[in-house]
C-alpha cells in the first residue's frame, strides 16, 4: 500500500522550514537574515516574523538556507534532529472541512452579506505539530459569484462585492464578533493579505474587557478570475491555550457612510414620548452624571461631542441611560476609519444595531436658536441664552481704565508708568 501525505513536494519543504524556524534561537535567526540581506535588529519575535515573511515569499534560496542553518544547529545539539520526509510522488490531499453550523458571526458593520462561500470552519492545525500552526483553505467561485465580483457593465451600487475572510472565537452560545487568532498571518494564492489594523507582534489582551478592533479581511484582489479555478488561503497563527477559533469566507458588498446612515434612518425614529419619560424619570431621581442637574431642570447641549457642531442626526444607543445625543453621521465616519463602537458620552459599547435617532432632539435641533436647552419637570423644554453679565463688567472696567488714562495725559511718562505698576 502506498503512503499518502497531506502535502505536495513544495508544501513538505515549507513545513520542514517551519519546523526549523520554530526551533531557531536568536543566533540562528540573525545568521539567516544576515545571509539573506534582511534586518537583524529587534527581539526574537521580530526576527522570527521577518524570517517567516522571507519563507512565505517562495524563494527556494531561502528554504535552502533555512535547511542549511537548521541542520547545522541540529548537529550541534546532541541527539536533536529535525526530520521531515519528502514524498515528491505523493499527490496533494484535500482535507475535509469541519463545518460548524452552531457558530454564528455577527453582521459585519459597513458590509451587506450576499452569501457564504465556505464555513464556518474549525481552525485546525495541519502542520503536524509544527509551531506556529498552519492550515490551508480551498474553494472555488461559481459563475454567479464571479459575475458579482467582476461585472462586465456598470453596477447599480457604488461599490462592488468583495470576498472576505473572517475569524471569531469558537463559541456557539451567542453570535460572535470578529476576533483574530494570536499572531495571525494570512496569504491568498501566495499573496500576503494584511489584517486591517492588526499588529502581529502586539501582545494579546489578557481579558475580554480590552478588545482589539478586528475587521473582515478583503482577499478579492488575490483571487483567480477564471471560472472554477481553485483558490488557496494559507493561515498561520499561534495556538491559544484559552481559546479556539473558526474561520468563514463570505461574499459581501461594502457600504459607505451614507448607506449606513440611510439604513439607520430606515429603522425609524425613537418616539418623543420615550425621551420625555426619560426626562421626567431623571428629574424625579435627580441623578445623572452627564448633564447639569438641578431640582427642576436638565440642561443638555445640541452640539455633537465628537464634531462640536450642531447635530443633524442626533442619536444614541438604546443601552445608554443619558439624554445627551451625538451626531450619527460623524459617529459612523469615525468608526469607518477605526472601528471602536464606543459611546462618546458614557464610553460604553454602542454598536450600530443598537443606535436610534431621537425624534425629540431632531425637532429641537431644527428650531432651537441656541446650542443649549433645558428640560423641565413636565418634559417640555426651552432654549438657554448666554448671559452677558461678565461681558458688561469687562466693558465697564475697560471704559474706566481708558477714562483714567485720558485724564492723566498731562502727567509725564515716568509718573504714568509708575501709576500703572
Amino acid at each position: 500500500m502506498t503512503d499518502t501525505t497531506l502535502y505536495s513536494a513544495d508544501d513538505v519543504s515549507i513545513a520542514e522550514c517551519q519546523k526549523y524556524l520554530s526551533g531557531f534561537r536568536v543566533q540562528e535567526l540573525k545568521e539567516l537574515l544576515k545571509s539573506l540581506g534582511g534586518g537583524q535588529s529587534g527581539k526574537k519575535g521580530d526576527l522570527y516574523m521577518r524570517s517567516m515573511d522571507m519563507l512565505q515569499s517562495g524563494n527556494p534560496k531561502v528554504r535552502k538556507k533555512i535547511r542549511e542553518i537548521g541542520r547545522k544547529a541540529a548537529e550541534s545539539k546532541r541527539g536533536v534532529q529535525f526530520i521531515v520526509k519528502k514524498k515528491a510522488d505523493a499527490p496533494p490531499v484535500v482535507l475535509p472541512a469541519t463545518t460548524l453550523p452552531g457558530v454564528v458571526f455577527k453582521a459585519a458593520p459597513f458590509y451587506e452579506r450576499n452569501n457564504t462561500i465556505l464555513g464556518p470552519i474549525d481552525l485546525v492545525n495541519r502542520s503536524h505539530g509544527a509551531f506556529p500552526c498552519f492550515t490551508k483553505l480551498q474553494f472555488t467561485l461559481t459563475l454567479q459569484e464571479l459575475q458579482l465580483l467582476y461585472p462586465a457593465g456598470p453596477s447599480g451600487s457604488s461599490l462592488h462585492p468583495q470576498v472576505l475572510v473572517r475569524f471569531c472565537k469558537k463559541d456557539s452560545t451567542c453570535p460572535q464578533d470578529d476576533y483574530y487568532p494570536p499572531q495571525c498571518y494570512l496569504k491568498a494564492n501566495d499573496v500576503p493579505c494584511p489584517l486591517p489594523g492588526y499588529h502581529p507582534l502586539k501582545p494579546e489582551p489578557k481579558s475580554d474587557s480590552v478588545k482589539t478592533s478586528c475587521s473582515p479581511v478583503n482577499i478579492t484582489h488575490c483571487l483567480k478570475s477564471s471560472g472554477m479555478a481553485l483558490n488557496h488561503v494559507g493561515i498561520n497563527w499561534y495556538q491559544s491555550s484559552y481559546s479556539q477559533f473558526c474561520v468563514v469566507v463570505e461574499l459581501a458588498r461594502p457600504l459607505t457612510v451614507q448607506d449606513m446612515l440611510q439604513k439607520l434612518i430606515s429603522k425609524g425614529l425613537q418616539n418623543s414620548s420615550v425621551t420625555q419619560s426619560l426626562v421626567k424619570q431623571k428629574l424625579a431621581s435627580s441623578k445623572d452624571g452627564d448633564v447639569s442637574t438641578t431640582t427642576s431642570n436638565l440642561r443638555v447641549s445640541l452640539l455633537c461631542p465628537l464634531g462640536r457642531m450642531r447635530m443633524e442626526h442626533p442619536c444614541r444607543s438604546e443601552q445608554c441611560s443619558h439624554l445627551q445625543c451625538f451626531d450619527a453621521k460623524v459617529y459612523l465616519q469615525m468608526n469607518e476609519k477605526k472601528a471602536r463602537w464606543v459611546c462618546p458620552v458614557c464610553d460604553k459599547s454602542a454598536l450600530f444595531e443598537t443606535l436610534v435617532i431621537d425624534n425629540l432632539f431632531l425637532d429641537i435641533c431644527d428650531v432651537s436658536p441656541t446650542d443649549d436647552v433645558e428640560f423641565l419637570e413636565d418634559g417640555t423644554w426651552h432654549p438657554v441664552h448666554k448671559r452677558g453679565i461678565c461681558w458688561c463688567v469687562f466693558v465697564h472696567i475697560k471704559i474706566t481704565i481708558v477714562s483714567l488714562f485720558c485724564s492723566q495725559k498731562v502727567v509725564d511718562t515716568r509718573k504714568k508708568l509708575h501709576c500703572f505698576k
